[in-house]
């Protein structure tokens, strides 16, 4: 059933777009564990087609096309998140990259009060 629920994923897509009429006839005629799974598979599948990028701040359009263009075909969801103070994180895939200045400051004071 398992690889039948993958073709199912796979069919899912239209264009390399997620065709909501398709998914709704296929889980419309799935049992409740089938379904389960179907929905877990869509999401890691979705996973594969995203990226996502959080910041401290908003970012500019110019940054945002900068990012597309690393990215092509995929796509590129933003947030903020103003506890960074400044920094940028961009998860792939999982696969996370983040250079944030919060997080240099926490090391920087953790190494020197080791080393006292």
């Amino acid at each position: 059933m398992n690889k039948k629920l993958k073709n199912l994923v796979k069919e899912s897509y239209n264009n390399g777009q997620l065709d909501q009429e398709t998914v709704v006839y296929i889980a419309a005629r799935l049992s409740r564990k089938d379904l389960k799974h179907y929905i877990s598979l869509l999401k890691q599948e979705e996973a594969k087609h995203e990226v996502l990028v959080t910041s401290a701040e908003k970012l500019s359009s110019e940054d945002v096309g900068k990012i597309q263009k690393l990215y092509p075909g995929m796509n590129v969801i933003h947030s903020v998140d103003k506890s960074m103070i400044n920094g940028v994180r961009i998860v792939e895939n999982n696969k996370e990259y983040e250079i944030n200045l919060n997080r240099t400051f926490h090391d920087i004071i953790g190494f020197l009060s080791t080393h006292d």
